[in-house]
């Protein structure tokens, strides 16, 4: 089943927004939801989160100013401070092209399909995006890649990860939305013994899921999951750098979690938003939004 491709509003400019302090909300709770992949929608941006969502400001810890004042010292308390998030769609996936994937591979999980192999140069496009902004930055950050379960997201952030030298933790918060139109039983049982066979890079699956998913869930209820769980992956993840590999949808509601203007419209296949921060969180910067211009098409 195909899904509808989200592309953003052009980012025109660097946008600076200041995360307002809310106090955390639980975990939403989910009504009926299920089968297909991510799409963000149409129309005006939605306010998933205006008193929702977690600030920034609280989710990260407070950094203590340097008791030393040589230059040097200054400069790598300043350099502690910044870090960049990327969050990226998965590349294409192979249901998109081929009708009969399905019936000719007996046994397949239907809602779950691999990249193609354009889908895979996509995601090496990416691979090649992000290590051309982390040389950039200047900033010798750790780096951290965390995946949705589902098989097209582990093929994405496997080659990103192979590229970035790390391995690849699953991270349920990044799923699909999952609602019943998509999905008549939950899905995430069915994908976890088969995370290995989706992901080319190392896997890193010692560490249990940081977010707990609830089937079934709603657009809306799936929106601020998604903003929620950018909040507390930052705050479980305090160093460095990091890039999640998620949906269309997740790629909409954490963008609109790091600017609150951030309006898209569509997202495409390997689409990227870049935020930044140098103050540890408490401001981030959106520089890429749902942009995919790093994407080349794939020779024949």
């Amino acid at each position: 089943m195909d899904e509808e491709e989200l592309s953003v509003s052009p980012p025109s400019s660097t946008t600076t927004t200041t995360k307002p302090t809310a106090a955390p909300s639980p975990a939403p709770t989910t009504t009926p939801p299920s089968q297909t992949d991510d799409v963000p929608r149409t129309g005006p941006s939605s306010p998933l989160l205006d008193s929702s969502t977690v600030s920034l400001q609280e989710a990260l810890p407070e950094t203590s100013p340097s008791s030393s004042s040589s230059p040097a010292a200054a400069e790598k308390q300043t350099q502690s401070k910044m870090r960049t998030v990327w969050v990226v769609r998965h590349g294409e996936r192979l249901d998109n092209v081929d009708d009969n994937w399905v019936a000719n591979t007996p046994g397949v999980n239907p809602y779950d399909p691999p990249l193609t192999d354009v889908g895979v140069h996509q995601a090496s496009c990416t691979a090649a995006m992000i290590l051309d902004e982390r040389q950039a930055a200047e900033v010798d950050n750790p780096v951290t890649v965390l995946s949705s379960p589902f098989s097209r997201c582990l093929n994405t952030a496997g080659v990103i990860a192979e590229a970035l030298g790390v391995p690849v933790r699953p991270e349920n918060g990044l799923c699909e939305m999952l609602k019943t139109e998509w999905f008549a039983t939950d899905p995430i049982p069915t994908l976890q013994p088969k995370l290995r066979a989706g992901c080319t890079a190392s896997l890193d699956t010692q560490q249990p899921s940081v977010m707990t998913v609830t089937w079934p869930e709603t657009l809306d209820q799936s929106l601020t999951r998604y903003a929620q769980s950018a909040s507390v992956l930052l705050e479980a993840f305090p160093v460095g750098d990091l890039v999640f590999v998620t949906h269309g949808y997740g790629v909409q509601a954490m963008t609109e979690f790091f600017d609150n203007d951030a309006f898209i419209y569509q997202c495409e296949y390997c689409a990227t938003t870049t935020a930044c921060t140098e103050d540890g969180g408490k401001r981030w910067s959106v520089i890429r939004c749902s942009d995919h211009s790093h994407v080349t098409p794939k020779s024949t």
